[in-house]
């Protein structure tokens, strides 16, 4: 029996977090999702829930995704780190046809 994968995601957006959730079952990932929404969160999540990968968003209030890195770096710990973005805004100088 294969064990389901323990992904933290670091998102402070409820909305996002769902998509991405959701983007992970469409793909059919056997995984187990844990939520942190900012520092404290995130850091009780890295010491109980022991992930085998973090997914984060790009930029939380007062949290950056920069600094969750940082940590994992200065803990030693050797997880997958992966940073997404899940809106860019794209204003062009001119008019797509």
């Amino acid at each position: 029996m294969t064990e389901s994968l323990k992904i933290l995601l670091l998102e402070d957006n409820p909305e996002d977090a769902e998509i991405v959730q959701r983007q992970l079952k469409r793909a059919n990932f056997k995984c187990v999702v844990k939520v942190a929404t900012n520092k404290e969160t995130y850091l009780q999540a890295l010491d109980e829930f022991n992930p085998a990968i973090i997914l984060s968003d790009n930029h939380l209030p007062q949290f950056s995704a920069e600094e969750a890195l940082i940590i994992i770096q200065r803990r030693s710990l050797l997880i997958p780190f992966i940073l997404y973005i899940l809106y860019i805004s794209f204003n062009p100088p001119y008019k797509l046809p």
